[in-house]
């Protein structure tokens, strides 16, 4: 029926900050509203978690979303990490007995608890994948950008009960990424990127019109094939 789009962090919680100047918290708002208006203008239904720069608990940004059945949850974010990494990676929640991208191989007890958003398992991926494969093609030519699908539990995820993503743009901390978010019409490109990869998700769970088959024919009568032999 629509999208909650959730920009992440806010108030008291600034998010990555780099030498640029830029603030995650700031970013993440713009992104919401740039993705708003394309959303919108395509006659979706659209929720933000926030519109101003005040702090939102992460429980509280589930609890929000969980208000709007049959909606899609998307949370925004931009990465920070080593001054090498860069490229947009999407996430949805870990399904149960599997452990999260970041948290290494092994599986541990708490991986085989049941969370509020696996009833969404298939739907999440597929959520995440849409975005992820829009997103990754902003970077023409390097594979290494596209930082795929991963998993994770975080609260904004697992305590969802709509079909939920969490996108992280790229790496606040690269300088060479810096320099594309810091371009507003590179922001667009990822918000428009963003916008259509939740586009195709709804236009995919859409329940499609039921089919009718035609009403059958009326029995035509029946021809007498019989030859007469004595023209009568």
């Amino acid at each position: 029926k629509g999208v909650v789009i959730d920009p992440g962090h806010g108030g008291s919680d600034a998010g990555a900050v780099n030498s640029r100047g830029q603030r995650e918290k700031a970013l993440t708002l713009e992104m919401a509203f740039r993705i708003e208006k394309i959303l919108k203008a395509q006659g979706v239904n659209v929720v933000l978690t926030r519109r101003s720069d005040g702090f939102v608990d992460l429980s509280d940004r589930a609890a929000r979303s969980n208000r709007y059945k049959d909606y899609a949850f998307v949370s925004l974010h931009f990465n920070s990490a080593s001054s090498d990494a860069y490229g947009p990676e999407t996430f949805a929640t870990s399904p149960v007995g599997t452990s999260s991208s970041n948290g290494g191989s092994d599986v541990k007890r708490s991986d085989y608890q049941r969370q509020t958003n696996n009833e969404q398992d298939a739907l999440n991926v597929l959520l995440a994948h849409e975005i992820q494969t829009r997103l990754a093609a902003l970077y023409p030519g390097d594979d290494e950008a596209d930082r795929g699908v991963k998993r994770a539990r975080f609260v904004v995820l697992r305590k969802n009960k709509n079909p939920s993503a969490l996108v992280e743009y790229g790496f606040l901390s690269n300088s060479r990424e810096a320099k594309l978010i810091g371009s507003s019409s590179h922001r667009q490109k990822m918000a428009e990127a963003t916008a259509a990869g939740i586009l195709a998700f709804i236009a995919q769970t859409q329940p499609q019109p039921e089919k009718r088959l035609p009403a059958p024919a009326a029995p035509r009568p029946a021809i007498d094939t019989t030859v007469s032999l004595t023209g009568g």
